[in-house]
């Protein structure tokens, strides 16, 4: 994940580090290809360590390639595992 703002922190590895958070915070990863078809989405937080404070999860995809800070596809609050039918996704995590 990229860190939509620098004073954002991970302790310990870039990659499997803990991400702190702070309210309004946002963290936005890839653009990631999954290839064209149907997808089951889930996204997994506390794997490794259970974390504390609020936030929100948000993914958008489509079917056409977009950019990192595009305006479009819109932003959509995940709640939960959903089948999504697109070949490019992109997570937001959001501290509250």
């Amino acid at each position: 994940m990229s860190a939509g703002n620098p004073n954002l922190r991970i302790l310990n590895d870039d990659d499997w580090g803990l991400l702190i958070l702070d309210a309004d915070d946002e963290a936005v990863g890839p653009v990631v290809d999954m290839y064209a078809g149907t997808h089951f989405i889930e996204v997994t937080i506390d794997k490794y360590e259970t974390g504390t404070g609020n936030r929100e999860i948000y993914i958008r995809y489509s079917n056409t390639l977009f950019t990192y800070d595009a305006i479009l596809p819109e932003w959509e609050l995940y709640t939960s595992g959903k089948n999504v039918t697109a070949q490019y996704m992109q997570i937001k995590l959001k501290g509250l």
